[in-house]
């Protein structure tokens, strides 16, 4: 079982690497005062399911691996639990998909959405032993 913490522990790199698209998308969006389309929720939702996929990997590693209490662990898992949850803030914003007028506010809240997440995770990582980013 220790490889799945070693896959959900290295994967957070492929959470770091799935901002990078959104948030270049949903700037370049938003400055250039874009319509919300199609492609920018798949891009959202992307986000989202990488999220997801990591949280699930997490999950799994807190009930299956090393089970205890320490409140570090608690702290880790609560705290992404939230990312989770803000990652999928996108959501409301699919009926926005067809309207017609550029909806530049819509880019900044799918970057507002973003930043909380990784605000939210960088957090929760940070409560590791070892500040979780160095292993």
């Amino acid at each position: 079982m220790e490889i799945l913490q070693t896959i959900h522990g290295h994967s957070r790199w492929l959470v770091l690497l799935a901002v990078v698209v959104p948030a270049a998308y949903m700037l370049y969006g938003a400055v250039a005062g874009r319509a919300y389309n199609q492609l920018a929720y798949r891009i959202m939702l992307m986000f989202s399911s990488v999220i997801g996929l990591q949280w699930v990997l997490g999950l799994l590693v807190f009930l299956l691996v090393n089970f205890n209490m320490a409140g570090y662990r608690w702290e880790h898992a609560v705290t992404n639990t939230l990312a989770l949850v803000a990652a999928h803030g996108h959501i409301s914003m699919k009926k926005s998909i067809h309207a017609e007028t550029p909806q530049p506010k819509l880019y900044w809240r799918a970057l507002a959405i973003i930043g909380v997440t990784m605000l939210l995770i960088f957090v929760g990582v940070f409560r590791l032993p070892g500040n979780g980013w160095s292993r």
